[in-house]
C-alpha cells in the first residue's frame, strides 16, 4: 500500500511528531515546576531560620542568613521567569497538537458521514478513533496552563482639585491601559469562542450522524469513548461542562470585558485635559 494511503486511512499516524513534541514541552515545565517549587520551599525555610536567630540575637548567623536569603530569593526569581516561559511554550505544543486533533476528527466524520450503516467493522474503527480523539484532545485542553481569561481590578483613580494637566493626563492614562488589556483579553475570548464553536459544531454533525446511523440500524451505536489507541497524556479529568455552556461563560466574560473596557474609556475622558493628547 503506498505511504499516501496509509496516512488517508490512519489520521492518527501524522500528528505522532507533534505528540512527542507536546510530552517534551510538558515534561520540561512540570520539571521547572518542581525545581521553582523547591526552591520556594528552600528560600522560605531560610526566612524560617534566620528569624529564630533574630529571636536568639545571633547577629552573626542571622547576618550569614540574610546573604543566603538574598541569594536564594536571586534563584527564585530566575526560576521563575523560566517556568513562565516553559509554561507559554507547553501551552504553545497544547495548542498546536489540538488544532491538529480538530482537524483529523473532522477528517474521521468526513468519512463516517457516507458509510452504509452495515459495515460495522469500519464503523466501529473509525468511531473509536474519533472518541479516542477526543478524549486526548479534552486532556490536553484540560491540563496546559493557560493564563486564566478574567477582568482585570478596575483601577480607583480619580481627579484632585489641585490636579494638572501632567497629573490629568498621568490618570487617564492608567485607564487607557486598563481598556488596552481588557481590549487584548477580548480579542483571546473571541479566539476561544470561534474555537469551540467549530468544536460544538463537530460534534453536533457527530452526533446527528449516531442517531440516524442509530435508526437506520435499528441500534444504539456501539462505540465507546476512550476504545482507539490514542492514550491521554497526563491529567485525563474531564470538564463537566458541554461545549455550550462553555461558549456561554466565555460571551458572558467578553460582556463583562467590554463593559469594563467601556467604562474604563468613559474615565478616561472624564480626566483627559481639555485639548486631548496623552501628555
Amino acid at each position: 500500500m503506498a505511504p499516501g494511503a496509509a496516512a488517508q486511512q490512519d489520521p492518527l499516524q501524522e500528528f505522532q511528531e507533534l505528540l512527542e513534541m507536546y510530552a517534551n514541552a510538558r515534561e520540561a515545565a512540570l520539571a521547572a515546576l518542581a525545581e521553582r517549587d523547591a526552591l520556594r520551599a528552600a528560600h522560605e525555610d531560610l526566612i524560617s531560620q534566620r528569624a529564630d536567630a533574630v529571636r536568639r540575637r545571633d547577629d552573626q548567623r542571622a547576618n550569614q542568613l540574610t546573604a543566603e536569603i538574598q541569594a536564594k530569593a536571586a534563584e527564585l526569581d530566575r526560576a521563575d521567569t523560566e517556568l513562565r516561559r516553559l509554561d507559554e511554550a507547553w501551552v504553545e505544543a497544547g495548542e498546536v497538537l489540538i488544532s491538529r486533533i480538530d482537524a483529523n476528527r473532522e477528517l474521521l466524520n468526513d468519512q463516517l458521514q457516507p458509510l452504509n450503516p452495515q459495515n460495522e467493522d469500519r464503523y466501529r474503527q473509525l468511531e473509536e478513533q474519533f472518541d479516542s480523539l477526543t478524549v486526548l484532545r479534552d486532556s490536553v485542553d484540560a491540563e496546559i496552563p493557560r493564563v486564566p481569561l478574567e477582568v482585570p481590578i478596575m483601577p480607583n483613580v480619580r481627579a484632585l482639585p489641585g490636579d494638572g494637566d501632567a497629573e490629568r493626563h498621568r490618570k487617564a492614562n492608567i485607564y487607557r491601559d486598563y481598556a488596552d488589556v481588557c481590549a487584548r483579553r477580548i480579542e483571546k475570548v473571541e479566539e476561544r469562542i470561534s474555537e469551540l464553536e467549530r468544536v460544538r459544531n463537530l460534534e453536533e454533525a457527530k452526533a446527528e450522524f449516531d442517531r440516524s446511523r442509530a435508526g437506520l440500524a435499528g441500534r444504539i451505536p456501539m462505540g465507546q469513548a476512550g476504545g482507539g489507541t490514542v492514550q491521554a497524556v497526563g491529567d485525563t479529568t474531564t470538564d463537566l461542562r458541554t461545549t455550550a455552556q462553555r461558549i456561554e461563560e466565555l460571551e458572558e466574560l467578553r460582556d463583562e470585558l467590554e463593559q469594563a473596557r467601556a467604562e474604563a474609556e468613559r474615565w478616561e475622558r472624564e480626566l483627559r485635559p481639555a485639548g486631548g493628547g496623552s501628555g
